[in-house]
């Protein structure tokens, strides 16, 4: 009888433990990087050349390390001028220069494509 409930009270303790890890894993959240300061600051382009010119020794670099990255997502936005557009003038907080010098490219852009 007394191994019976051993074994018992073996298996309720793993259910126990299991229950109460769930639980926290469940409820957890998740860490803010607000207050976090980026280990490296590089514009877009240099990032992707340093990959292209040597992989391997930009993988030492930046791998599991936080980056600040500016630049253009071209890729983003799947090739829609709509989302693109919506996206800077509403979706982010860029400054009234930024958005002057975004201007500026596009209206270059549209300058070449009419030639």
């Amino acid at each position: 009888m007394t191994k019976k409930r051993i074994i018992i009270g073996g298996i309720v303790l793993v259910l126990l433990m299991a229950t109460v890890y769930g639980w926290y894993q469940y409820n957890r959240t998740v860490q803010t990087l607000s207050n976090v300061d980026a280990d490296f600051s590089v514009n877009a382009t240099a990032l992707i050349n340093e990959f292209v010119s040597n992989e391997d020794s930009a993988n030492k670099k930046y791998l599991n390390r936080i980056l600040s990255v500016k630049g253009m997502i071209k890729n983003y936005f799947n090739g829609s001028a709509l989302q693109f557009a919506s996206f800077f003038t509403r979706a982010t907080n860029l400054t009234q220069v930024e958005l002057e010098s975004l201007k500026k490219i596009v209206e270059a852009e549209l300058k070449n494509k009419k030639k």
